[in-house]
Formats: C-alpha cells, sequence, structure tokens
C-alpha cells in the first residue's frame, strides 16, 4: 500500500460517504488483488506454517473489502428501495 491510498482509506474512515467508501475499497482490492496473486505464485520460499500465515493474512486483506462492498451496495439499494417519497 502506498501514501495516497492509505490518505483515501482515512478520509473516507472519516466521512463515511458512500461513494467514497466505495471508490476506496475498489482502489483497496486494484492494490490488495495482484498483491496477494503475486504472493500465492511465490510460495516457494517459505515454510507450509510461513505460507500460511503470509497467505491467509493477505487473502483476508480481498475478502474484507469485498465483503464490504456486497454489504454496502446491497443494504443500500434495499433501504433505498424503502424510502418514502415526498407528494408533490
Amino acid at each position: 500500500m502506498n501514501l495516497s491510498l492509505g490518505v483515501l482509506m482515512v478520509f473516507a474512515a472519516i466521512f463515511l460517504e458512500l461513494r467514497l467508501v466505495q471508490v476506496s475499497l475498489v482502489a483497496w482490492l486494484a492494490w490488495a488483488v495482484p498483491h496477494f496473486v503475486f504472493h500465492v505464485a511465490h510460495v516457494q520460499h517459505f515454510s507450509p506454517l510461513d505460507n500460511l500465515a503470509q497467505l491467509g493474512s493477505l487473502g483476508s486483506m480481498v475478502v474484507l473489502p469485498l465483503i464490504l462492498l456486497f454489504v454496502l451496495t446491497f443494504d443500500t439499494k434495499e433501504r433505498l428501495g424503502h424510502v418514502e417519497r415526498p407528494v408533490r
């Protein structure tokens, strides 16, 4: 992760605006998925326990944002579907 992605994540956590949080999570995944794939392809340098720890922690950095995106997207759509519209 680099500084700019960290700053984006901090602003998303502070402001909690839906689109900002979603974009932050997608940006995080754009970094985390290739990083995870790289380490999956280079497991021969580590012991099985080290591989388990490394791939488990890196995998969680992919799975957690996916879960958050799923929850944010479908929970928000569900809530928006039940919003009463003002009568004109």
